[in-house]
């Protein structure tokens, strides 16, 4: 019972083996054809998304410089007017200007609040729009401005150039007024009666729109605009925004800090970061050429705390990390569920093929067993004929040769004793006994001949060949290329017999007139290797099958049978039996067995 569980097991185990040796080849095989579809997709993938990061920052680009670039014209056209030129304080003269500031904040949604500050940083006129509405604001609710950075930054310019502030939340009495209202401010001087500007005219940008259409451009990702400082204008979550007016430190530099690093060095390129993906375009608002007049001096604030630095934005392309690659995410989980599908019909076929493959190894084995048992049982069904032809050699030699010698020496006494008339009986019975005697000696000599066991397989062959070629005549010659003391005792005495059934056959069928037998001595490999050729020049025989003559029943045309135990001897030595003939040519029989106990 444990026999038949171990060999059950071990069955199992051969079957898991063979299945495991094809389907991991098929498996390794498809995962790299997996692999290699997922790698080109998401290098593809890589190249669409670096394309739409790109386009984004082009767009984003062109939509701020669009409306940077209208600002500028309607801030260049409104300070040119005649009014705001020739503005003298009277109050007719600030009533006309009001009038105008009105209609331009009606015509002009994209502005919040319009200005006249005089060098002071006194307001003198300032018309602001709350809602729907458009509001004067009277004298006693003009407030003074000499504190704020872009009012100082403005006494330096000259007629006709312009001044950007930073792009900030709007402030009413030193408090940010809510809902939030992101503005730019754009400053030019404006004349007055006197040759000097003595008033600058301040336009308030509402940059509410221009935010709210860069957050919308419709491409994979977000879009991001941050100032120099890594401060957020645009935010991922809209709380982060504004941080540095509103008192938070939620920065781009704080949240991506290996994109921050990367962004000087990978202008203008997609970087890859365990953040996720981003692309950068540096937009100088002092700097667009839709923007500046060729004079300097909008440069001399350069080095201070408020100045250019601060009107340096970072538009940002931004795609989470999980998006990335997306596309190539989503294929690789359609073809490992191909791959699932392919291998379940590919698992159940190589699971019957191994099966099978087992069930024939496992038959073949048995078959071998047979076949083993078989040899094992001939060769010991050998073993005991030739024991039992020497012990049958040895009794007609011994025993029944000494009874008929003692007979004959009793018929002799009993011829000198006898009369005349019965010695002729006597002597007749003596030359019978004789005959008898020379017969069981011949007898004897062919069931086991005794120099096979008296002085080895050389010398019983050259007896042998002696013997028939004193009785039939036939020319017989020996050539001995091999020392006779490394043959041991079970091949001599089966290639004695393979040398005597073959010497057999060519007395009694091929009709020749002289035979040749060689026995030599081959080294193959390290082993030794007995070769025996039995070569007549006889009429030949015609073999139905050369190239598998004895697996054929009828291997020979006239069915020899002897040919069969020559092949059966030899092959249970281990070694090969060969037969070359051809009609009127003659024949070889060869044999060739490794030597061993």
């Amino acid at each position: 019972m444990t026999r038949d569980i171990d060999i059950s097991r071990h069955s199992r185990n051969a079957v898991l083996i063979k299945q495991a040796l094809v389907i991991l080849p098929l498996g390794v095989l498809i995962a790299f054809v997996i692999a290699t579809l997922y790698v080109q997709d998401r290098i593809r993938e890589w190249g669409l998304r670096d394309s739409q990061a790109n386009h984004r920052l082009e767009l984003a680009y062109e939509l701020i410089s669009r409306d940077l670039g209208r600002v500028r014209s309607d801030l260049l056209l409104a300070a040119n007017q005649y009014s705001l030129q020739n503005f003298d304080g009277t109050k007719t003269s600030q009533k006309q200007i009001q009038a105008e500031f009105v209609d331009f904040l009606k015509y002009k949604p994209r502005f919040v609040q319009v200005r006249m500050i005089d060098r002071d940083g006194q307001e003198v006129i300032r018309v602001d729009k709350v809602g729907d509405e458009i509001v004067v604001i009277g004298e006693e609710d003009l407030q003074n401005k000499r504190d704020r950075y872009y009012v100082q930054e403005s006494k330096r310019l000259a007629p006709g150039e312009i001044l950007i502030s930073e792009f900030d939340l709007n402030q009413e009495h030193g408090v940010i007024e809510e809902p939030f209202v992101p503005v730019v401010r754009f400053v030019t001087p404006i004349g007055g009666i006197s040759a000097e500007p003595e008033y600058l005219f301040v336009l308030n940008y509402l940059g509410s729109e221009l935010l709210n259409e860069l957050g919308s451009i419709s491409l994979p990702g977000k879009t991001l605009l941050i100032r120099d400082d890594g401060q957020y204008l645009i935010a991922p979550d809209a709380q982060d925004s504004w941080g540095w007016m509103i008192g938070h430190d939620r920065t781009f530099v704080k949240q991506f800090p290996s994109a921050w690093k990367q962004r000087t060095s990978r202008y203008h390129e997609a970087i890859l970061t365990e953040e996720g993906a981003f692309a950068f375009r540096k937009i100088d608002l002092l700097d667009s050429p839709r923007m500046l007049n060729s004079n300097p001096a909008l440069r001399l604030d350069e080095n201070e705390p408020s100045g250019v630095g601060k009107r340096v934005l970072w538009i940002v392309s931004y795609l989470p990390p999980h998006e990335v690659f997306d596309g190539a995410a989503q294929l690789l989980r359609r073809l490992i569920f191909f791959g699932l599908l392919t291998m379940l019909p590919m698992f159940v076929l190589t699971r019957f093929w191994a099966q099978s493959a087992e069930r024939r190894q496992r038959q073949a084995e048995q078959i071998r067993a047979s076949e083993l048992k078989l040899r094992e049982l001939s060769a010991r069904l050998l073993r005991i004929q030739e024991e039992e032809r020497r012990t049958i050699s040895r009794e007609i030699h011994d025993d029944l040769g000494q009874k008929v010698t003692a007979i004959n020496l009793d018929l002799k006494m009993a011829v000198r004793d006898a009369t005349l008339s019965s010695n002729q009986h006597l002597n007749r019975a003596i030359q019978e006994t004789d005959d008898l005697l020379t017969s069981l000696h011949d007898f004897a000599k062919r069931v086991r001949p005794p120099l096979l066991d008296d002085f080895g397989f050389v010398e019983a062959v050259r007896h042998h060949l002696s013997e028939v070629q004193q009785r039939l005549g036939l020319e017989v010659a020996l050539v001995v290329e091999m020392a006779d003391a490394t043959i041991p005792h079970v091949v001599a005495e089966n290639m004695f017999r393979v040398i005597q059934e073959a010497i057999n056959n060519v007395i009694k069928h091929s009709g020749a007139t002289s035979t040749e037998v060689i026995l030599r001595m081959n080294h193959l490999e390290g082993r030794e290797f007995l070769q025996v050729q039995i070569i007549d020049d006889g009429c030949g025989v015609e073999i139905l099958n050369p190239k598998n003559w004895m697996r054929e029943g009828s291997f020979l045309k006239d069915g020899r049978l002897g040919m069969l135990g020559m092949h059966e001897r030899v092959e249970l030595l281990g070694g090969t039996l060969s037969i070359n003939s051809s009609s009127d040519q003659g024949t070889c029989v060869e044999a060739i067995v490794p030597i061993h106990d």
